[in-house]
């Protein structure tokens, strides 16, 4: 897999500072937990911010995680 991304969209009315949050993955396989503590990142009202693991393979990619790899199955996920 060589385009991982993890899209982050602001549905609210207010800006919205990514600095205060971390991306969380989660392998199911063998309960393996990474932390990514994200940039200080503005993400305006009805906005978004997309953190990739190549930046050559996603477009729009805000934040390069080089070692962001996400499991294609279940019961694998993604937390913020």
């Amino acid at each position: 897999d060589t385009a991982e991304f993890v899209e982050i969209r602001n549905n609210g009315n207010l800006d919205e500072n990514l600095s205060f949050y971390s991306l969380v993955t989660i392998n199911g396989a063998n309960n393996n937990t990474v932390v990514f503590n994200l940039p200080s990142f503005i993400i305006a009202p009805n906005g978004y911010f997309v953190a990739c693991l190549n930046a050559n393979t996603t477009v729009n990619c805000n934040f390069v995680i080089p070692t962001l790899t996400l499991q294609n199955g279940a019961p694998d996920a993604v937390a913020l």
